[in-house]
C-alpha cells in the first residue's frame, strides 16, 4: 500500500493535508469565512511543494549506516516534538468552552498528531542528511579573534538600542504585555497564546523591577533592559558568526552598522513582547546551524577499529541540543 502510494505522489498528497490540517488547528483557523479557507488553501499548496521537493532531496542521497542508525533518534526527537504540539492542543477545549463537541476535539487531536510528525519528521529527516557529512562544531572558528568581534559587536549595539531604550524608557508594553504580566501574578487565567516560560520570565523580571525601584514603571524598565542586552547579545553573535565563517569585513560591518543605527530595528527592541525573544533565539539557532553547513566534511573511518567509529553523528546531536 505504502508502494502504491509513494508511486503514483499520494504519499506527498496525504503528508501535506495532514500537515495542513494540524497547522489549521494549532492556528485556529475557522474555515466559515472565505478569506480562512483561502489561507488552509494556500497553507496546502505550501505543504505539498514542501513534501515534494524534500522527498527528491532525501531520496537523491542514500543514507549511511551512521543515518541508518540515528533514524531512531529522529523519531524520537519527532515524537517528542509532536506530544508538545498536541499538549498545547489539549489545552484548546478549555480555553473554548464547550464551544465544540468533544468529537470536533478527538478528530483535531488525531490531526495534530499525524501532521505533527509527519512534518516535523520530515524536517528533521531533511536537516539530518546536509548535516550527516560535517564535523565541524559551533565551537570550532577561530577563538580569539572572534571573541574580540563579539565583543566590539555586543558594545556597539548596547549603544545603539541604548539610545532607543534612553529615549523612549521604561518601554512599549502592549496588550499582550499586560495580559503576559496578569497571567504571571495570577490575576489571569494562564493561557497557550503565550509562551508560558516567557510570560513567567516576564512576570518574575516586573515583580524584581517593582521591588527594587518601587513602582511600574521600574518592573517594565527592568524588563526591556534585560531584552535589550539579550538582544544584542544575539546580533552580536550574529557578526561574529560573519566573521567566523569567512565573510568579507565589508558585509559583516555592514550588519553591525545597520543593526545598530537603523531605527525600526531600535524601536523593535524596547517593544515589550514575545517577538524579540523569538527573533534572537531565531538569530542563534541560524548562526549555529550555519557554522555547522560552512565546517569541514568528516574523513573516511573505515580503517578504524569498530570502537572508534563514529556511528553517530555528534553534529546532528549539537544541532538538536541548539534547536530544543
Amino acid at each position: 500500500m505504502t508502494a502504491y502510494l509513494k508511486k503514483h505522489g499520494f504519499d506527498n498528497l496525504f503528508f501535506a493535508a495532514a500537515a495542513c490540517s494540524a497547522f489549521c488547528y494549532l492556528n485556529e483557523f475557522r474555515y466559515v469565512a472565505f478569506g480562512w479557507g483561502l489561507q488552509a488553501l494556500i497553507t496546502f499548496i505550501l505543504f505539498w511543494f514542501f513534501f515534494g521537493k524534500t522527498s527528491d532531496m532525501v531520496e537523491k542521497k542514500q543514507p549511511s549506516e551512521a543515518a541508518k542508525k540515528n533514524i531512531l533518534a529522529v523519531n524520537i526527537f519527532s515524537a517528542l516534538m509532536t506530544f508538545c504540539c498536541a499538549a498545547y492542543y489539549t489545552v484548546k477545549p478549555m480555553e473554548l468552552e464547550g464551544v465544540h463537541e468533544n468529537a470536533y476535539f478527538v478528530f483535531g487531536g488525531v490531526c495534530v498528531l499525524v501532521g505533527c510528525f509527519v512534518f516535523i519528521r520530515r524536517l528533521m529527516t531533511l536537516v539530518f542528511r546536509f548535516t550527516e557529512g560535517k564535523i565541524s562544531s559551533v565551537k570550532e572558528y577561530p577563538k580569539v579573534s572572534s571573541k574580540k568581534v563579539f565583543a566590539l559587536s555586543f558594545f556597539v549595539l548596547l549603544l545603539g538600542f541604548g539610545f532607543y531604550y534612553a529615549l523612549k524608557f521604561p518601554g512599549y508594553p502592549t496588550r499582550d504585555t499586560l495580559d503576559q504580566v496578569l497571567m504571571s501574578i495570577e490575576m489571569k487565567k494562564l493561557v497557550t497564546h503565550h509562551p508560558v516560560i516567557h510570560t513567567k520570565l516576564l512576570g518574575y523580571i516586573y515583580v524584581l523591577g517593582i521591588a527594587l525601584f518601587g513602582d511600574e514603571r521600574g518592573g517594565i524598565g527592568l524588563y526591556t533592559a534585560v531584552q535589550v542586552v539579550l538582544y544584542a547579545a544575539c546580533n552580536a553573535y550574529l557578526v561574529s558568526t560573519m566573521y567566523a565563517t569567512g565573510f568579507k569585513k565589508k558585509f559583516w560591518v555592514a550588519t553591525l552598522v545597520v543593526n545598530a543605527i537603523f531605527s525600526p530595528i531600535g524601536y523593535f527592541t524596547i517593544v515589550d513582547c514575545k517577538d524579540v525573544f523569538a527573533a534572537g533565539g531565531m538569530i542563534v539557532f541560524l548562526c549555529c546551524l550555519w557554522r555547522i553547513l560552512k565546517g569541514k566534511s568528516e574523513k573516511k573511518d573505515d580503517a578504524l577499529p569498530w570502537y572508534k567509529k563514529n556511528y553517530f553523528n555528534d553534529r546532528f546531536f549539537e544541532y538538536l541540543g541548539v534547536f530544543v
